[in-house]
């Protein structure tokens, strides 16, 4: 032992000297060594040389020389010569020194850069394939494999032979590394077709090589979608043709994928609907009107509008209908007029022809109206005939329309999972719809457009059934997408400013699809040494989930049914070619890896037949050993096992019942000194005990955006290292986990973790976990699964509009029907409140307001807010109504005025915005002052102190004694006096799980009807709540929310805030009064600090047992145990502790904790085992006394027998006569 101790001291001072050198040198002398060339670059394992010219002038004296870890050095005077043969250090610095006669050393470093060009370069785009889009983001990388020294590499990205961007790597590691280099891109529409590479390239300066080494990857052909562009830029305002003559309408565009074309026709127009140019060879007066071109594919759609005038040159006075088109939904009323002549009618041959309704004549205008319209084909004909019998006259197109009863989508002749690839069709069953030439029908995957269809050739006019397919290929990315389809009536400006629209159900798609390899490319051949680690990735994705199959050189051991496949520690009996085989119902990718092994001492190594054992804990087991593949050279071999027997002469072993969880039986020979052996991989397992599924610290219904942890809870499984647990929502498998790092054997429970971000879609599916064990081709050909329970989950979102957008302005005339759509979909239930122009009576809180007959003071802005306790969206309409009896109408500023009761406002009125016809023109108020300035009317008041001024109105009376007004609205405002917050009929503590009743009384506070009020739970939002009450005086109003409290609100501050809203023209900052804040204590059943116990608790008789029942709970739990029958214990404590424990205390411990709420039981199974340690213990202590005993006893006899003085030696000396002789006697005899 002390010999070696001085080894490695000796080892370790000559390592010290080996850098004495390095640690004195000076690099900055005067007169410094000098290499030729200064620099060396050598590829790896090539010849390379150097000499250094030690001294420029004359040496001092002889301590010169060059130190070097490779190669040989060659003194010639005072220059030496370095070479070396094959240089394969990939860190290697030549110094060449010298001493002057003052012991100073003075050197130089010769700088060696060892590189090697990398042995591969691929390309591809990062987390992406297929088609890119216009516009949207991009990682391009370039994975460069095996470089050195990788701090020299340049990395250049291109599209053809542009260059997009040079990267370089900043790590300064000088051997070999592989490293991925990415740049983002952003593709445009001219980049389609684009080929995209990358070249990484070693710029090693002047010293390497004249040209670089470069190296390219293969290249990618990107297919870039972009939504359609027109190839005309513009057309006219008004394309005005003659009878006769032949129109053409050129909508052409180009886009990727191609466009598809949808035409809108004026009614009567017969017209091809789907071609990129409509031509009409000869037109007639029923083709004048608007055409709309709506081009679209995929990425975007853009709309052309085509206004056409036909003009008649045989009736040139044509009567002229108000309004010139009809649109009517089946069994309203409806109305015109027709204008018989524009000047004065020859005579009074005129009329109006109709199959309904009623006709009455004032002058030479016709007025026509019905109460329901139930007809479908409505011939409606205004004439007049001149002084020579030619008659003219003028149709009215009335389209008459009914929106689909029913829309449903599925897939043609097809259910279940579809396969990448192959040709699906989409149908969309549209129920009782008409006019069905005016239907559009969207097909959607999620939100993504996929094509629209239009009925061909259909000028049905009553109501049909009709069925539109569309044909699609699905790919990997359309997995787990949702299909449907939407049928929109587009029935022009004359049609409601919201087109019908009904949406079908949505259909979840599976797609299958063969595995895709993750990884690129790995070596030709990869050489590992014996004893290394080896790591084989063979991951890849696909649907079903892949499955893998390795076959494997015979020997190797490994686990043979998983993406990567590791080997800890590598033999020579793991060379050879692996196989990976991935595989799912699709397809099967394979991929081949050649491993060579390094090993210099044993050639012939005995072989185990089978080469790995897979057992399950408790079975029996065996397997043989072949010592030498040829000739043994002696008979020192066997097999070295710690469980089973075997036969010496055919070196069997086997075991009845496999009952240790490490064991690995060794096979050997020696031969020339040397031992040559192999081990036998035994993997002995045992299933999952229990598996459990449950969310990370949450209960109750999740947030979509928010983030979850799932955990997945595997208990009493072996070995862990080969369990695989998957995380499923439905089938749909959302991610795998894999214990890294522990190799225990023996069973261990352990939790996995994946997080999640659940999204609208995700509401109402179930969440479940699935434990495998793989365990390779030598285990069970079934490998063991356990499947956890499945929970559902509740999936709350923010209300999402299903109407994306509307008009900015919505233009109406006064007495038309006005609609205006705010439908959500959310979770909870969205709300809806409307903040409306001050006079528009309207109901506040559905999701579409309707006003049957629109007047002049419905026109304004429109919000409506959607909210849910998740979030709220906020639409806008902007409604402008027209007056057809009054074209040049007063104009207030402001539009709409906004006053605090008893704050000074003002308006101007400029009462014509031409000149006016006559000084017939003023200003009616109730309140405040008048002045005139020209045709500009000036009101303002000092303190407005009326709670209903209603409006102000200013108008002027035309030629024809027909008066023309425009209205001011006026809302008066308070904000709340005061705002107080309860609880509805309940005061103290509440109880989690009960219903409770939130109220906020807001006091004196108008309009009543513009006020928001918001309950929180410290900053989080519950809920919104609006009034339906349109006083507009001063009033008292109370608002409650219905809540059901858990244990995290326990503590928590609830309160109200009562805002109004009062629109642009109000505050800038709205008024706000929030209430005072109450803080709740929530009564809760205990719940348990800790989630599990094993099944069985085992200790040793005299060891310290504690059983932990800690809970928490509101109010504070109390703890009750009930023991073993002889077992004293304290019992209402949260931890019990035994100190000692003795064999009466095994049994079960029954722990019931509660409070006033409920109760909770924890049942703990304990096992005493009897310590011999104390048996021991106690016979070698009693030994101990007895002996103790007895010498006490001895001596305490003998000297009371022989009291006095002694000689010691002699009593040594006559010890064998066991006589003592006094001192006294010798002395004196």
């Amino acid at each position: 032992m002390f010999f070696l101790c001085y080894a490695f001291f000796a080892v370790s001072l000559l390592n010290s000297l080996h850098d004495f050198h390095v640690s004195s040198c000076d690099e900055n002398c005067a007169d410094k060594p000098v290499f030729t060339p200064s620099r060396l670059v050598v590829k790896f394992g090539d010849p390379t040389s150097a000499t250094c010219v030690v001294c420029q002038h004359t040496c001092p004296n002889d301590l010169y020389g060059l130190e070097k870890s490779v190669g040989n050095a060659t003194k010639n005077g005072t220059t030496i010569s370095w070479e070396i043969d094959s240089l394969t250090e990939w860190d290697t610095s030549p110094m060449c020194y010298y001493t002057d006669n003052n012991d100073n050393q003075c050197c130089s470093t010769l700088p060696v850069t060892v590189y090697q060009p990398p042995k591969n370069v691929s390309f591809s785009f990062l987390n992406h394939s297929g088609s890119m889009t216009a516009g949207h983001l991009y990682t391009l990388q370039c994975h460069v494999q095996e470089v050195a020294p990788v701090g020299n590499l340049n990395v250049i990205f291109y599209q053809g032979q542009t260059v997009l961007g040079r990267l370089q790597s900043n790590n300064a590691e000088k051997t070999p590394v592989t490293e991925t280099f990415t740049l983002d891109i952003t593709p445009s529409k001219a980049d389609d077709g684009g080929q995209y590479w990358c070249e990484a390239k070693l710029d090693l300066g002047a010293e390497g090589p004249q040209t670089p080494p470069v190296v390219e990857s293969g290249k990618l052909t990107a297919t870039v979608y972009y939504e359609p562009q027109l190839k005309e830029s513009s057309h006219p305002d008004l394309i005005t043709v003659t009878e006769g003559d032949r129109l053409q309408l050129n909508c052409s565009a180009v886009g990727n994928p191609s466009p598809s074309y949808n035409w809108m026709l004026p009614s009567a127009s017969g017209s091809p609907f789907s071609g990129d140019i409509l031509t009409i060879e000869s037109v007639t007066l029923e083709h004048k009107g608007q055409y709309n071109c709506s081009v679209h594919n995929n990425i975007g759609t853009v709309t052309v509008k085509f206004n056409v005038d036909v003009k008649d040159e045989n009736c040139a006075d044509k009567p002229v209908f108000t309004p010139s088109r009809l649109v009517v939904k089946f069994g309203d009323p409806t109305s015109a007029t027709c204008l018989a002549c524009q000047h004065t009618c020859p005579n009074n041959l005129y009329g109006l022809e109709k199959s309904v309704g009623n006709a009455t004549k004032n002058g030479t205008t016709i007025s026509w109206d019905v109460d329901s319209l139930t007809e479908w084909d409505i011939p409606l004909m205004c004439y007049y005939t001149d002084n020579a019998d030619n008659q003219c006259c003028s149709t009215l197109p009335i389209t008459v329309y009914q929106p689909p009863k029913n829309v449903s989508f599925s897939f043609l002749n097809h259910a279940g999972p579809m396969t990448e690839g192959h040709p699906y069709t989409l149908q969309c069953h549209v129920q009782e719809v008409a006019p069905v030439a005016n239907i559009s029908v969207t097909f959607y995957r999620g939100q993504t457009e996929l094509g629209q269809r239009k009925v061909k050739g259909n000028l049905e006019k009553k109501p049909v059934t009709e069925t539109f397919t569309l044909d699609i290929t699905p790919s990997k990315e359309d997995d787990g997408g949702q299909y449907w389809c939407e049928a929109k009536l587009d029935l022009g400006a004359e049609g409601p400013q919201t087109p019908p629209v009904v949406e079908s159900g949505k259909l979840t798609a599976t797609v299958y699809y063969e595995p895709q390899l993750k990884g690129s490319s790995h070596l030709d051949l990869i050489t590992v040494t014996e004893g290394d680690r080896l790591q084989l990735d063979c991951s890849a994705v696909g649907n079903p989930s892949p499955s893998y199959n390795w076959t494997l050189p015979s020997a190797s051991g490994s686990p043979f049914s998983d993406d990567i496949l590791t080997i800890e520690s590598v033999t020579l009996e793991h060379k050879g070619l692996y196989n990976c085989s991935v595989h799912n119902n699709i397809g099967t990718v394979t991929v081949k890896f050649n491993v060579d092994v390094k090993d210099e001492n044993c050639a012939d190594k005995p072989v185990f037949t089978p080469s790995r054992l897979v057992v399950k804990f408790g079975d029996p087991t065996s397997a043989t050993c072949l010592v030498c593949q040829h000739n043994c050279p002696n008979e020192l071999y066997g097999l070295e096992k710690s469980a089973g027997q075997n036969a010496i002469t055919t070196i069997l072993w086997k075991v009845d019942s496999l009952t240790e969880w490490d064991t690995s039986p060794v096979c050997y020979y020696t031969g020339d000194n040397n031992r040559c052996c192999s081990t036998l991989p035994v993997t002995v397992y045992q299933p999952p005990k229990n598996v459990s599924f449950s969310f990370l610290n949450h209960s109750g219904p999740m947030t979509a955006g928010h983030l979850y942890t799932l955990q997945c809870n595997v208990q009493e499984v072996a070995p862990v290292a080969n369990l695989n647990v998957t995380f499923y929502r439905g089938r749909t498998e959302l991610g795998q986990r894999k214990v890294k790092g522990n190799l225990e054997k023996k069973p261990v429970t352990e939790t996995f973790t994946l997080d999640i971000t659940p999204s609208k879609e995700d509401d109402g599916q179930q969440y479940w976990c699935e434990a495998k064990l793989d365990l390779g081709p030598e285990g069970p050909q079934t490998p063991p699964v356990v499947e956890s329970g499945k929970l559902s989950a509740t999936v709350y979102y923010e209300p999402q509009l299903k109407e994306s957008s509307h008009p900015d302005l919505i233009t109406v005339t006064k007495g038309d029907h006005l609609q205006l759509n705010c439908s959500a979909v959310g979770n909870p239930s969205p709300s809806y409140n409307w903040t409306l122009p001050s006079a528009s009576g309207s109901p506040f809180s559905d999701d579409i307001l309707t006003i049957e007959s629109v007047t002049l003071e419905h026109k304004g802005q429109y919000i409506c807010s959607v909210h849910n306790d998740i979030g709220t969206v906020t639409v806008k309409f902007n409604v402008d109504v027209k007056d057809e009896n009054s074209a040049d109408k007063p104009v207030f500023t402001p539009s709409r005025l906004v006053v605090k009761f008893g704050d000074p406002t003002s308006a101007k009125c400029l009462a014509c915005q031409n000149t006016c016809p006559k000084d017939l023109y003023n200003l009616e108020k109730c309140v405040g002052n008048v002045t005139k300035n020209g045709t500009t009317i000036s009101w303002e008041v000092d303190s407005l102190t009326e709670w209903d001024i209603d409006v102000i109105e200013c108008y002027y009376t035309g030629n024809a004694d027909n008066q023309c007004r425009c209205t001011q609205h006026v809302t008066v405002y308070q904000p709340p006096k005061n705002v107080s917050f309860s609880f509805l009929n309940h005061a103290g503590p509440m109880t989690a799980g009960h219903p409770y009743t939130l109220q906020c009384h807001v006091q004196e506070v108008a309009p009543v009807g513009n006020l928001n009020v918001t309950f929180y739970r410290g900053q989080t939002e519950l809920h919104r709540k609006q009034s339906n009450n349109t006083e507009k005086t001063p009033m008292n109003e109370t608002f409650t929310l219905d809540i059901t409290p858990s244990k995290e609100d326990d503590g928590g501050q609830y309160w109200c805030e009562a805002k109004l809203d009062l629109g642009p023209e109000g505050p800038q900052t709205p008024p706000v009064v929030e209430s005072g804040k109450l803080t709740a204590t929530v009564y809760y059943e205990p719940q348990l600090k800790g989630s599990s116990h094993p099944d069985l608790i085992t200790v040793t008789k005299g060891d310290r047992l504690q059983l932990n029942c800690s809970a928490v709970g509101n109010p504070s739990p109390s703890y009750n145990w009930t023991l073993p029958s002889a077992t004293g214990s304290p019992f209402s404590g949260d931890i019990l502790t035994i100190e000692s424990v003795t064999l009466e205390h095994k049994g079960q411990y029954n722990c019931s904790v509660h409070n006033n709420i409920g109760t909770v039981t924890v049942k703990f199974n304990v096992d005493v085992k009897e310590s011999y340690m104390y048996i021991i213990l106690v016979v070698l202590l009693v030994l101990v006394l007895a002996a103790i005993v007895f010498v006490s006893i001895y001596i305490h006899l003998y000297k009371h027998n022989r009291k006095g003085r002694y000689n010691l030696k002699d009593v040594f000396h006559l010890r064998s006569q066991l006589i003592a002789v006094p001192t006294e006697e010798l002395i004196c005899g």
